[in-house]
């Protein structure tokens, strides 16, 4: 394993686009033993709007479930890579965030199936881009109702996933002058998922 993970490791730190390619091809071998087999996680952490999305889910056929789980950690891994090059996170370009990411998430056992912390993730990766254009935003109003809005949906989707709102409104208090604006725009942002899903459910009962 040590033989294949020193050149794996060298290619990915070269800063050769490349690597992305590579990326979704790692995912089929990781992820390979699920593809007849890919179950639907009812874990007792998940939200009302993930039930929704497993019974979508649970429809589809085993192998489908596979191949949109698969791109989806595909991308979140290169959307990752990109976001921490496109703000100079890093102290030089390299591809192994991404290589990292599918190798922790493809690690545990309890995370090798349609889980909605995969979903989760995603959000959180567009969220955390508009966290970081903070810095250069003049009127961020618009990035942080998104924000807002994106993370109330991971929380509706995985109880876990809220204090990452904490953060934001902390990642905000250090990188923003006070303004009730754009704190009153945060604050309606998060509360109106849960206005639509408690509108949606009252109608359904």
């Amino acid at each position: 394993n040590s033989l294949l993970l020193t050149p794996m490791i060298r290619f990915f730190k070269s800063p050769q686009p490349a690597a992305l390619i590579v990326i979704p091809f790692i995912v089929l071998i990781l992820w390979g033993q699920r593809a007849m087999n890919m179950p639907v996680s009812h874990d007792e952490t998940v939200m009302p709007l993930w039930g929704l999305i497993a019974g979508f889910m649970e429809a589809m056929p085993s192998f489908l479930r596979f191949l949109i789980f698969g791109g989806m950690i595909s991308l979140q891994a290169i959307y990752l890579n990109l976001l921490l090059n496109k703000h100079e996170v890093l102290y030089k370009n390299s591809y192994l965030p991404s290589l990292c990411f599918v190798l922790v998430i493809s690690a545990s056992a309890t995370f090798l199936e349609i889980h909605p912390v995969h979903v989760v993730n995603l959000i959180f990766l567009r969220v955390f881009d508009k966290i970081f254009s903070l810095f250069k935003n003049e009127s961020p109003v618009k990035g942080l109702f998104d924000s807002a809005f994106l993370l109330a949906i991971a929380a509706l989707l995985y109880l876990p996933a809220l204090p990452v709102y904490i953060l934001l409104l902390l990642a905000v208090s250090l990188l923003r002058p006070f303004s009730s604006r754009e704190w009153l725009v945060m604050f309606i942002a998060f509360f109106l998922p849960y206005f639509f899903v408690s509108v949606y459910f009252f109608w359904k009962q």
